[in-house]
């Protein structure tokens, strides 16, 4: 099964907004590596592309949300990930 998760929040605090990419396969109790993990910095062009990109090290990405958590009046994010218990094979 193929999963995905994104989310748009001004991550960098530069009043433009930016993007969160997550995607992967979902395959038994094993945790598997995101194929596409990464933070792409706005603005965009029109042809979509961002001003910069940064990679992320997710473990197995079950879902993303945006929120201020801390209060600062800025978006946190929160990536919910898939550890496994190492009992059931892939």
């Amino acid at each position: 099964m193929t999963t995905a998760g994104t989310l748009v929040a001004d991550s960098d605090q530069d009043g433009w907004s930016d993007l969160v990419v997550a995607t992967g396969e979902r395959q038994g109790d094993d945790p598997i590596v995101p194929r596409v993990a990464e933070l792409v910095f706005g603005p965009f062009s029109v042809a979509g592309r961002g001003q910069r990109t940064r990679r992320l090290v997710l473990g197995e990405t079950r879902g993303i949300a945006v929120a201020d958590y801390d209060h600062d009046r800025h978006p946190g994010r929160a990536v919910l990930t898939h550890a496994g218990d190492g009992v059931h094979p892939c």
